[in-house]
């Protein structure tokens, strides 16, 4: 598992960022994850996009769109999904992603506490063939595939 912390600077980017992507006219993410509004989510979502960032050293993609289509960052001929989870509900999130979004090579877990949004922290990763071992039907938001936690790969120094 890998800790980031974030500076403040760093903090208000992930939420100007999160501002952005809410000011575009949006479908909505309700039937998706009805305890968090899209605000919620964009700014988990820009956390962990800022923190992977700080890391890796790759840019964040600031360009202002309703969501990333599946791809948020890359690298080297790769293409990375970072996928945040609040820990503040899930103790332990394991990896989702809804079918139509499962289009990077590589899916990162991040989890995201808003009642600590300066800590971030990786859990580990897997490809695309690996998530798509697995669909779980998630009561009332429907089919998503699933990569548990205790499945993900530590993420090694020559995936950063």
């Amino acid at each position: 598992m890998i800790l980031v912390v974030l500076d403040p600077e760093e903090l208000q980017e992930a939420l100007e960022l999160a501002q952005q992507r809410n000011a575009k006219p949006a479908h909505t993410n309700k039937k998706f994850d009805a305890e968090h509004g899209d605000e919620e989510i964009h700014y988990m979502s820009a956390l962990a996009e800022v923190a992977w960032s700080k890391q890796t050293g790759w840019p964040v993609d600031t360009s202002v769109q309703y969501g990333d289509g599946g791809v948020d960052f890359r690298n080297n001929g790769r293409t990375y999904q970072i996928k945040a989870r609040d820990v503040a509900r899930y103790s332990a999130p394991d990896l989702l992603c809804r079918k139509k979004y499962v289009k990077a090579d590589r899916f990162i877990l991040a989890e995201v506490n808003l009642q600590e949004p300066d800590l971030i922290r990786f859990v580990g990763w897997c490809t695309k063939d690996e998530l798509l071992l697995e669909i779980k039907d998630i009561r009332g938001k429907g089919e998503r595939y699933i990569r548990w936690r205790h499945d993900l790969r530590e993420i090694p120094r020559e995936l950063i």
